[in-house]
């Protein structure tokens, strides 16, 4: 709930309703062209399937692709970070990284409000890319072992500075897209972004286990980096052809501090039992979705390990290479991140294109909510 903007709070708890679209009817036995054909297919699946109306279609799509973007850049680096974490520091540090997660984004939260303020979304969302692309040449250099040795303290902050913008590109993301979407279309295209995100991390996570066969897991920041300085043309291109929301005309006229956002969702909690019941179940969905990573991510780490001493014994110019036991496991480990974050996000992009707008229909907001803790039941 921290993590997530005030429109989006008013979008879980405002009642959902399904919008009407008009569709071109072809009557009778008029004789139809080929072309025309095409265009009524086109026109049905954009606005039938997709949601989305005459017009807008390259607005849409250009900011799917941001998110693709911004979602399989973070998927390498993501990707990359685990594998060499769990190689050089271990499956038993992770708790730690539990543990300090949260503390890093009560840091990040008042410091991300402060600067969307003072210099807007535009601003902001051009530092983060400036950002992403400089920190990933910097975590190449640390990483790589060859300017300054790799030790736990320097792990512990890369893994944390990867786990803020796990959080912070999703916030940062929509914040910048409601800025040129209302709250009514933001919902309705809301499953069209999110399979965009989900297509960027499918291609991030192939991009990642194809990549690690040529090259070792650090030059996968580099990677991250330039598909971060992709976007920022991709960005400028699509403030060009978009007109941003004017704020004033929105119901949210003003941008509340840290602390008013606290206090606004104290008595929200308060208030409604609803919001407070479905923060519970927030909470304890991501105390189960850790306690299921750590014991994963202890399985993958031994499972590497085996693995990486097999290819090492077999390897007979490892002398000659300097191939070390934790060469061959971090990469065996970012080549099974990799699979596994194309397969499950290829499973995402169907679901949001194609089930989530009509599973909201069928089972509503409030219950959708209940998924994925049935899921691990």
């Amino acid at each position: 709930m921290i993590g997530m903007t005030w429109a989006e709070i008013k979008s879980i708890i405002a009642p959902q309703h399904e919008p009407h679209y008009d569709l071109p009817v072809f009557h009778g036995h008029t004789e139809v062209r080929t072309g025309e054909g095409i265009d009524f297919v086109m026109h049905f699946i954009l606005q039938s399937i997709f949601k989305i109306q005459s017009g807008e279609g390259r607005k849409v799509v250009l900011f799917a692709l941001l998110g693709a973007l911004m979602s399989g850049g973070l998927t390498i680096g993501m990707s990359a970070v685990d594998a060499i974490f769990l190689t050089e520091a271990g499956a038993d540090r992770l708790p730690l990284i539990y543990v300090l997660t949260p503390l890093i984004m009560l840091l990040y939260i008042p410091m991300s409000t402060y600067l969307l303020a003072r210099y807007g979304i535009d601003r902001l969302f051009d530092f983060t890319i400036a950002i992403l692309v400089i920190g990933g040449v910097v975590l190449f250099g640390l990483l790589s072992g060859d300017f300054i040795e790799v030790n736990l303290i320097m792990l512990i902050g890369v893994k944390l500075y990867l786990n803020m913008w796990l959080y912070a590109l999703y916030t940062l993301y929509w914040n910048f897209t409601d800025s040129y979407f209302d709250i009514l279309d933001a919902k309705r295209l809301f499953s069209f972004f999110s399979g965009g995100s989900a297509f960027g991390a499918m291609i991030g996570g192939a991009m990642t286990a194809y990549l690690i066969n040529y090259i070792d897991v650090h030059y996968l920041f580099l990677v991250w980096s330039g598909v971060s300085l992709v976007s920022a043309p991709l960005v400028i291109y699509t403030r060009g052809i978009a007109n941003q929301i004017d704020m004033d005309e929105t119901l949210d006229e003003t941008q509340p501090g840290f602390f008013e956002q606290m206090r606004n969702l104290g008595r929200t909690l308060r208030s409604s039992r609803y919001v407070f019941l479905l923060s519970l179940i927030f909470f304890f969905t991501l105390a189960i979705t850790l306690i299921c990573e750590y014991q994963y991510m202890s399985i993958f780490s031994s499972w590497a390990t085996e693995v990486a001493e097999e290819k090492l014994a077999a390897d007979t110019a490892a002398a000659v290479t300097g191939a070390t036991l934790e060469t061959y496991s971090s990469r065996e480990l970012a080549a099974l991140f990799g699979r596994l974050n194309a397969y499950a996000n290829a499973l995402n992009l169907f679901i949001n294109l194609f089930l989530f707008n009509r599973l909201i229909i069928w089972l509503g907001v409030r219950n959708m909510a209940l998924i994925q803790p049935l899921a691990y039941i």
